[in-house]
Formats: structure tokens, sequence, C-alpha cells
């Protein structure tokens, strides 16, 4: 999920920290605004009057308001630490690449190479800003809704404790075929940017042959196959993110019928139904986002392994057995 590379970059731990934090404050917050509306509509049930309404509503507001400026730190910690991380790429990439010679970029190919040095970076920045956050959300966020929940059903707590494996099963098999047809994408992607700035680079001499209609088609067959490969991708995606709603919503279904039935059972208090159930769909909410940014981000995750690899692959040696001794000058 996490490349254990950008754990060597300076600033990854005081950032996790800083997300852990936030992420930690964000659960209390989701509590806090889970039980403000859940209070509110029992004192409205009960036929309360307006003046028992204020306490309940502003610890709603203020609980919401804090649940936003959470996201927005988070946000702001994870671009920052991939602003910095990006910065100190980019020189040690083009310094990799002129280590590396003509003959390496050569076997690598030109449009490969500038498509590193422009999207690739980019699409780095946005793995490192978008999963991060989504990580952190996903181990603490779950967990805390976990223990409140069951300390208020025990059996709603039960099923969605197993709905957990059950989600992340598919989501792990469906994210294992993502990252493979993705890997076979980026490559197709990296021949299809060697085709088109070779194309292009020699697009005069291939008129003066009179071939140029040749690589036409040859540039379109690559662009096709990268087509129907990217197709593939977002097939796959979509099929993970309505595995994820799918189970997500039978689980909140799950619960709400069980709550339901021990309402009517007496077995349950109102207050303890419906916090249990305002809180179902927050404890699926992270997986689902980090479901769903994970296809958004696999770009990046395969671009920060090329610019990884570029980086800790030794420079060929130098010659250093030429002999010469200066420029002369001219009779």
């Amino acid at each position: 999920m996490i490349d254990p590379r950008l754990q060597k970059f300076p600033g990854f731990r005081a950032a996790m920290s800083v997300l852990m934090l936030l992420s930690l404050v964000q659960a209390l917050a989701i509590l806090g605004q889970s039980y403000g509306l859940t209070e509110s509509l029992v004192r409205l049930w009960q036929l309360r009057s307006l003046d028992a309404l204020p306490v309940p509503v502003a610890v709603f507001a203020g609980s919401f308001v804090l649940r936003q400026l959470c996201e927005v730190g988070k946000q702001r910690v994870g671009t920052r630490f991939a602003d910095r991380t990006i910065a100190e790429l980019r020189p040690r990439v083009q310094r990799a690449i002129f280590a590396a010679g003509p003959s390496s970029m050569a076997r690598r190919g030109t449009g490969a190479t500038v498509t590193m040095l422009i999207d690739g970076l980019d699409q780095t920045k946005t793995y490192i800003q978008t999963v991060l956050p989504k990580m952190m959300d996903m181990s603490i966020i779950p967990v805390a809704v976990l223990i409140v929940g069951w300390s208020q059903s025990w059996l709603s707590g039960l099923v969605l404790l197993c709905a957990l494996p059950l989600l992340i099963f598919f989501m792990a098999i469906l994210g294992i075929a993502a990252r493979d047809k993705s890997d076979r994408q980026y490559e197709q992607f990296r021949m299809l940017n060697n085709r088109f700035v070779d194309t292009i680079l020699g697009l005069p001499t291939l008129k003066m042959l009179g071939v140029s209609q040749a690589y036409e088609r040859e540039v379109y067959t690559v662009s096709e196959r990268f087509r129907r490969r990217t197709m593939a991708v977002i097939g796959v995606a979509m099929t993970s993110t309505f595995a994820l709603d799918f189970f997500t919503t039978l689980s909140i279904a799950i619960v709400a019928v069980f709550l339901g039935n021990n309402l009517i059972g007496g077995a349950i208090a109102l207050f303890p139904a419906l916090f249990a159930l305002i809180l179902a769909p927050e404890y699926f909410l992270p997986i689902r986002q980090f479901g769903n940014d994970y296809h958004a981000t696999l770009n990046g995750k395969n671009a920060l392994n090329d610019i990884m690899t570029l980086i800790e692959t030794p420079a060929p040696p130098r010659d250093e057995t030429t002999a010469w001794d200066g420029w002369t000058p001219s009779r």
C-alpha cells in the first residue's frame, strides 16, 4: 500500500505522527457528531420542547466543524510532505539521468524519461498526499467507531466486526488484480511515449524516406492497445467500488434489521439503537475512501517505483584510461 522507501525521506515520521493525531481527533469528532445528532432526534421523538435542543445541536455543529478542520489539516500535512519529497527527488532524478549517460537513456527511451521527469513526479506527489492520510484514517477511525458502537449494541458491533474481514478480503483480491493490470498499463504507457517522441523527432527523416504512413499506423496500434488496457484497469476499479458499496450497504442493512427487531421487542432503548445505526456508515467510510483513492493513485505508485529504481541503479563506471592533454591552439 505505502512504498516502504518513503520512510527514508526526511519528515516522514513527523508527518505520520501529525496525521495520526489528526485522525484520532477526527474520530472523536465523528463520535461527537453522531452523539449530537442522535440526542437531537431522540429528544424530538420524545416530544421535548425546543429548549432541549440547543445543547445537542451545538455538539453536532461543533463536532462537524472540528471534523472538517481535521480533514483540511491532514490534506495540508500530506501536501507539505509530498512537496518536500518531490523537491528532493527532482534533482536526484536529474543527476541519475546525467550519470547514467546516453546509452542507458537510449535503452529506457526518450519519451519514457521525459514523461517520468514531468508527469511521473506529479503523479508521485498525488500518490503521497492522498494515500498517507487515507491509510491513517483507515487504521484509527474504524477502531474507535467499533469500540463505541459495540458499547451501545454488541450485536451491531459483532456484525460490523464480521463484515470487516470480508470487505478487506475482496478489496485485497480486486486491488491485486488492479495493481497487476496497472503495472502492465504503465509499461504500455512508457512504450507509447517512446514511440510517439521518437516518431516526432524523426518525422522529417521519415517523410523524406516515404515511410511516415507506416509509423502513423504503428503509433495508432500502440495507442489503441494502451486504450484497451486502460479500460481494463477502469473495469477492475469499478468492480472493486461496486463490491465495497455492496458489502457496506448489506452490512448496514443487517445492522438496521437487528436493531429494529430488538427495538420493537424492547430489548434495546431508542438512543443506543439509533446511535449504533448512525455510527455504522462512519465505520466503513474510511475503508471505502481508501479503496476508491487506491485505484486513482496506482499510476503514482508505479511512477515512484520507476523513479526510485532509476535513482538506486548504479551509474556505469567511467573510462579513466583515455589520455587527453587538453585543448591546443590551432595552427
